[in-house]
């Protein structure tokens, strides 16, 4: 009987230490619960704060349906523009070529030679163009160089265009790369009458290739007047992005002064 009575006890004490770790435990499950739902309360009273403070945030239909209404018209924008410069050619290296320094190197020839024939023709003199003839880029700078190629060979074909005297100088910048376009900065000298050089300005807001002005300078007088420009073109395409992207995000960027100073890659325009 004794044995009995002290084993009812023990189960009584194991009963009481069970129920009161079990209940322990639920305390600070539920204390840490109601903490955590406070903050989150306390968050959300913060935001709403936020949101009567700033009625223009807050979400509402209204803000909704014009954020919608918004959406609508930047993408019938974009494929606006998109479509109004899909139709200018880019050179590009084609899909699973070979040997793309050597496919460079050819179109660089091919481009180069066509614009001095048509210097020759119209007696407008390409004192330089800014592109080293020699040696061989890597491969994986191809895509940039070759954007950068069709950017001096559409410069040059405005100044065919506005008949001005010459083209004397091209420095090219290392290419910048948004989501949907490339800028590739450039700084050019040009010579030619008043008249001529007027031409040639509208002739580039004009142009489908699209070249946006952003500082000149000019000197001289009479016919012989000298312009410094300094300039962006722009590359639209999502295609044309992602085909170069990468390779110019990861290009070495110019330590020199100005464009196309040292850091650029062997055989890029401007580079030693």
């Amino acid at each position: 009987m004794e044995f009995l009575q002290k084993y009812k006890l023990l189960l009584i004490i194991l009963l009481t230490l069970l129920f009161a770790g079990a209940g322990f435990y639920l305390d600070r499950t539920l204390s840490k619960q109601a903490n955590a739902l406070t903050q989150e309360i306390n968050a959300r009273q913060e935001k709403l704060k936020g949101y009567y403070a700033n009625i223009e945030t807050a979400p509402s239909p209204n803000r909704v349906s014009r954020l919608t209404r918004e959406k609508i018209t930047l993408e019938g924008n974009y494929e606006s523009v998109s479509s109004r410069y899909a139709l200018v050619p880019v050179l590009t290296l084609p899909e699973g070529e070979i040997f793309p320094a050597l496919y460079y190197k050819e179109t660089m020839y091919l481009v180069l030679d066509d614009l001095r024939r048509q210097s020759a023709s119209k007696a407008i003199a390409l004192s330089s163009l800014g592109i080293v003839e020699t040696g061989l880029p890597p491969a994986e700078q191809v895509p940039v160089l070759l954007a950068l190629l069709d950017t001096v060979k559409r410069l040059s074909e405005e100044v065919f265009r506005s008949k001005i005297s010459s083209l004397d100088s091209v420095q090219i910048g290392t290419p910048s790369v948004s989501p949907f376009y490339i800028e590739i900065p450039l700084a050019i000298t040009v010579s030619g009458s008043s008249s001529r050089l007027a031409y040639f300005f509208e002739n580039l807001g004009s142009s489908q290739t699209i070249f946006v002005l952003e500082n000149m300078a000019m000197v001289g007088g009479g016919e012989n007047f000298k312009a410094s420009l300094s300039l962006k073109r722009i590359l639209w395409g999502k295609d044309l992005v992602e085909k170069i992207k990468l390779v110019a995000v990861s290009a070495p960027t110019s330590q020199g002064a100005g464009p196309g100073g040292p850091g650029m890659p062997p055989g890029a325009p401007g580079a030693p």
